[in-house]
């Protein structure tokens, strides 16, 4: 069992078994009139809580059978699961499912909010998963239960320690709640770069510099889009050396039968290749032989072509590395092999992420059926603005400066919630093993306190017992 609670309390702290620091509750719930609101262990959650529904005492889920008192702590029996309640006078007198395990101090000698922090301390989930059996869903039983050994510091410690988690954990969480806000603003910032980098803004300054620069090669058209003088507006025609050959769709499935699956041999690339901020994830689900892939080969794909999703996150895309391995692309990807000359693969890459005029259009033209599906003529209908390829390599050279330093706050972003995220177990930790605060030798030891529960222990019995009589 977990040395924390067995071994390193405070002289004036005691341990004991749960029945005989606190009550736990027994299942059961006697006949009450009209109805009341039923807690799964799947209301529980963030330490929030929602009703699944509101019953008679007859109409009730066979699970529903725990009635909660206020200041009763509740904690899910499941292994490896953290469902923490305490009641309060909105959550008294409701339904409770037996999926919880229900304990109620023995009148004033615990402090209910002590024990809802112990129950979410690792010291207490340790104990719970070592001891929780089955065979489909491995649970806390009511007997095990009884094993679970909890810390008893004396009354007026109880509550300083009570007092300092409060400040402290409400602390935490504010600081966790800033931090998760880290992602989406590096969000917004890799888009607000890309979108300056496709509407001539991130580069205003280069093109003061360059003026005498050549323009984009290709011709205009009529266009929507507000771009520099220097830059053309193109579309997939001009950016590809042959349509035929440069932009294929995957093949569908009388092509490739999933008969034909294999679990190695050729790749085929799929949605699940294209990874996070448009890299390539080097990852597929699916083989084929070489055989079969020599009959697939007009579908291959060689290092630097861009492979494109066609449904479910339609216009994701990435560029193939150089050292990819020969493979297929799957019926869910288009392929597009850009000529070079004429446009950077990297930047084109660019206007799907951040021009907000190609991914209204793309959606305009998308939508209609119950799935969004891009197909190679709603692609041939989208127009892309194009600078001269001096400035795509500027924009380029540009967004990589840019993105290096958003990848590196992502860094120091994912270091730091790393460490917050143990930092509350980390506290209650030190809780438990009598660190948070000092002693204070005047206080009333724990032993005495424990004989008052024994006292009121007993006390209840002879009620209980009286009562059935």
């Amino acid at each position: 069992m977990n040395k924390d609670v067995n071994n390193t309390l405070p002289k004036i702290w005691v341990k004991g078994l749960l029945n005989d620091i606190v009550c736990s509750v027994k299942t059961g719930v006697g006949e009450y009139k009209g109805s009341k609101n039923y807690y799964s262990t799947g209301s529980i959650n963030n330490h929030s809580s929602v009703p699944t529904g509101c019953y008679t005492f007859q109409s009730r889920p066979s699970r529903a059978n725990r009635i909660s008192q206020i200041n009763d702590v509740f904690q899910a029996r499941m292994k490896e699961t953290s469902k923490a309640l305490l009641i309060d006078e909105g959550l008294a007198g409701e339904l409770f499912s037996t999926g919880f395990i229900q304990i109620r101090p023995y009148g004033d000698t615990y402090y209910s909010k002590l024990l809802y922090y112990f129950i979410q301390s690792n010291d207490f989930l340790r104990q719970r998963d070592e001891l929780a059996t089955g065979s489909t869903q491995e649970a806390l039983t009511d007997r095990n239960s009884k094993k679970l050994l909890f810390p008893l510091p004396p009354l007026n410690e109880q509550k300083r320690i009570t007092a300092k988690l409060d400040k402290i954990m409400p602390r935490i969480d504010a600081l966790k709640e800033r931090l998760d806000r880290i992602p989406q603003i590096i969000k917004r910032f890799r888009q607000a770069v890309l979108n300056a980098a496709v509407t001539g803004k991130l580069t205003e300054e280069w093109r003061e510099k360059h003026p005498d620069g050549e323009n984009a090669r290709v011709l205009d058209a009529d266009s929507s889009f507000d771009i520099p003088k220097c830059w053309k507006i193109a579309i997939i025609e001009d950016l590809v050396y042959s349509l035929k050959t440069d932009l294929r769709t995957g093949p569908f499935g009388t092509s490739l039968k999933k008969s034909e699956h294999q679990k190695n041999g050729v790749p085929i690339w799929g949605i699940e290749s294209i990874g996070e901020n448009g890299r390539f994830a080097n990852f597929n689900k699916i083989f084929v032989t070489e055989e079969k892939a020599e009959e697939l080969k007009s579908f291959s794909v060689a290092g630097g072509d861009i492979i494109i999703s066609r449904s479910g996150t339609v216009g994701q895309l990435c560029i193939l590395p150089e050292n990819v391995p020969y493979g297929l692309i799957s019926t869910n990807l288009m392929k597009i092999s850009l000529n070079n000359e004429i446009i950077i693969p990297r930047y084109f890459c660019f206007l799907f992420d951040g021009s907000k005029e190609i991914l209204r259009k793309l959606s305009e033209l998308c939508s209609g059926s119950t799935r969004l599906f891009l197909t190679q003529k709603i692609l041939k209908n989208l127009e892309f603005p194009l600078p001269p390829l001096e400035e795509q390599k500027e924009i380029v050279r540009q967004v990589d400066i840019l993105f290096t330093l958003a990848d590196k706050l992502e860094t120091h972003y994912k270091k730091a919630k790393e460490k917050i995220d143990k930092l509350p177990q980390s506290v209650l930790a030190k809780t438990f093993r009598g660190e948070l605060i000092p002693q204070d030798l005047n206080d009333e030891p724990a032993s005495e306190l424990l004989k008052r529960i024994i006292a009121e222990k007993e006390k209840r019995q002879a009620e209980i017992k009286k009562t059935k009589k």
